[in-house]
């Protein structure tokens, strides 16, 4: 009969926590796979092994949703080449790098509703909050988030003290909590 038509040939049983969100092959023969629960990413060779290899990403940028990879450009030499993972995750992120050398948010965004939004009264930074419950501190000029941090509900209303050095964050459950800017 012809390949793969109603036979599995390998099964790999417990390979993430949760559910396996993506898998992404490489030249090598590597695949690399996502899970949802766990967060990580994992290297597994042309024997279905783990190759050691492998990345849990911070639980504020949520689980591994997709994976691909690309050959960019490093500077100016010709042929000079090398390739790129990108991550994206359940929080609406966008993550870049390698399993080796970590990975850094190039896109980073709520993935519920945007509750609270306040602008620092001297810098150009600002700060946002929402149901999805996080809260973070933006840089206006470069677009890029100066941090991040979960809260325990779903967050409502945002405001940042007149000096700058605290921002407050109003919760669904009638809490609030305070941060250093």
């Amino acid at each position: 009969s012809g390949g793969g038509k109603d036979r599995i040939a390998h099964a790999i049983i417990g390979a993430h926590d949760g559910g396996v969100f993506c898998l992404l092959p490489v030249d090598d023969g590597t695949v690399l796979s996502g899970g949802g629960k766990d967060r990580r990413i994992i290297a597994w060779d042309q024997s279905f092994q783990q190759t050691g290899e492998e990345y849990e990403l911070p639980e504020t940028a949520g689980p591994v949703r997709s994976l691909a990879r690309a050959e960019v450009t490093e500077d100016e030499t010709p042929g000079s080449r090398s390739s790129v993972l990108f991550v994206g995750t359940t929080r609406n992120s966008i993550l870049e790098g390698s399993l080796s050398t970590g990975f850094r948010d190039i896109i980073k965004g709520h993935c519920d509703e945007l509750w609270g939004l306040a602008v620092h009264p001297s810098l150009d930074r600002f700060l946002t909050a929402g149901y999805d419950k996080m809260v973070s501190f933006w840089d206006a000029t470069t677009h890029d988030v100066v941090w991040s941090a979960p809260v325990a509900d779903e967050a409502q209303s945002a405001d940042i003290h007149p000096s700058g050095s605290v921002v407050v964050v109003g919760l669904r459950t009638g809490r609030w909590v305070a941060f250093d800017a």
